[in-house]
């Protein structure tokens, strides 16, 4: 596990369906991270990311459903 959370990754794919699950686009890892405040293994920074103390806002439900 990485110490850093999946959103500050370059591999971060956005919430999984509204959250809290999260997907990844590393072609090494599950396509789905079940706890993305904890990151993973392959966590790799991705450039001028912010160190916010929370999670991105999950996505508003319109979204979820286009």
């Amino acid at each position: 596990m990485s110490a850093a959370p999946c959103w500050h990754c370059i591999s971060w794919g956005g919430w999984a369906w509204g959250g809290p699950h999260s997907f990844c686009r590393d072609p090494r890892c599950p396509k789905v991270q079940a706890s993305p405040a904890t990151g993973c293994c392959s966590f790799e920074r991705a450039p001028g990311v912010d160190d916010e103390a929370g999670p991105p806002p999950y996505p508003p439900p319109a979204e979820l459903n286009p």
